[in-house]
């Protein structure tokens, strides 16, 4: 034993310091020193940080209890409640994220105290992330159950396919998450089957990975949808055509917002372009390359606008955009085939890494009287205007102590 501390009551905090030691493994226990009998002991919880060097302790991050909730009524959570800093010199509370649908991705950004509705039953994970003012960050997981919720079909993208062909499907709606077959999911009429596995969205919101297999004898017409599961029926009537010859290819149609070489001072753009005849989706890429080799944001919709939602993009970034109407005969790009914008910069981030703080002041001094070409930007311009200097500094001291989204 290297060192053992009992010298505060139960409950209080003990500290320990083993000094400087090398390489190995080693162990820390917490026990009852008495004076109840080794056959009785009595072992208390306790929160134990282990420091090795000069490291600092994430944050507790405690996003409350379980819920229950009934469908499409507000769900409420709390994450400044309970989460704490492990620094005690640390100011808190700091920025509370939250991934409120379960996709993985903390939408929510710091709000201590959001509320979500929920359309479809099942068990939704909602995470949390704290984030103290040194910039260390820990998360916390709960389950929302949701009961009550009514099985809908909303539509089907594409909307239409020919007789004699296989088309993958998506089908949009409420409370798919518990559709587990492709029995679940039927077309009206005959010659219609629909095969694959069902991939429900986090909020059972739309169905993926499942195809429509149209015979050669299918007649031609609107067919209805129908999702069953075990919460509920859902019929969507006239949501997708058999045709008996295929459609052209989709018209012609401009990109229309924003224009060419935007300046946004959001990374959740919205893109919107003219409505294509006869289209039945749209793919929609955005790349800092030209060739669109790696976009950085790739989605299909069927609608004739998206809202690049939070993470893909980064700020004080050129962004080049693109869409292509297709159907079941091809694609069709706009007109003008791209365009270009560019994000405008996280007030005061001189350094990038999304904070606020001295460190921007330092990163602005460093590069101070830097010129950036054509609007590229770089350290230290913390306004984005491609210049280093005083300017700089008033917008890091005017956003002090912010967090980027």
């Amino acid at each position: 034993v290297l060192q053992t501390a009992s010298i505060a009551g139960a409950g209080s905090v003990e500290t320990l310091n083993a000094g400087t030691l090398g390489a190995s493994t080693f162990h820390v226990r917490v026990f009852d020193a008495g004076p109840n009998p080794i056959a009785n002991q009595t072992v208390q919880l306790y929160d134990l940080t282990v420091r090795v060097g000069a490291s600092t302790a994430p944050p507790l991050a405690i996003a409350g209890v379980n819920k229950r909730v009934a469908a499409n009524t507000n769900c409420f959570f709390m994450g400044d409640l309970n989460s704490a800093a492990n620094e005690g010199t640390l100011s808190f509370p700091g920025s509370f994220d939250w991934d409120l649908d379960g996709d993985g991705v903390f939408e929510t950004s710091d709000i201590a105290q959001p509320s979500r509705m929920y359309p479809s039953n099942g068990v939704h994970t909602v995470r949390l992330r704290v984030t103290d003012s040194n910039n260390q960050s820990s998360t916390d997981s709960i389950t929302v159950t949701v009961h009550g919720a009514t099985t809908t079909v909303g539509g089907c993208t594409p909307s239409a396919g020919q007789t004699s062909t296989t088309v993958p499907v998506t089908i949009s709606g409420t409370n798919f998450k518990n559709v587990t077959a492709a029995s679940m999911v039927t077309v009206s009429g005959t010659g219609v089957s629909v095969t694959g596995t069902p991939v429900p969205n986090a909020l059972g919101t739309s169905l993926s990975g499942l195809s429509f297999v149209i015979a050669g004898s299918a007649a031609a017409g609107s067919r209805s949808v129908t999702v069953s599961n075990s919460d509920g029926t859902g019929i969507g009537a006239g949501v997708f055509t058999v045709t008996s010859s295929p459609p052209s290819l989709p018209g012609a149609f401009t990109l229309t917002s924003p224009a060419n070489d935007a300046f946004l001072e959001s990374t959740t753009p919205v893109l919107s372009w003219a409505t294509s005849a006869g289209a039945q989706s749209y793919n929609v890429k955005v790349d800092n390359d030209p060739t669109f080799s790696s976009p950085e944001y790739n989605a299909n919709t069927g609608f004739a606008s998206v809202v690049v939602p939070p993470g893909p993009l980064a700020y004080k970034t050129f962004y080049y955009w693109r869409v292509t109407a297709n159907n079941l005969s091809g694609g069709t790009m706009s007109t003008p085939a791209s365009r270009r914008f560019r994000t405008g910069p996280c007030g005061g981030d001189a350094n990038s890494d999304r904070v606020v703080n001295f460190t921007d002041i330092t990163k602005v001094l460093e590069n101070w009287a830097s010129a950036y070409f054509g609007g590229q930007s770089g350290p230290g311009d913390a306004n984005g205007d491609d210049a280093v200097n005083f300017s700089d500094i008033t917008n890091v001291l005017e956003f002090w102590d912010s967090s980027c989204p």
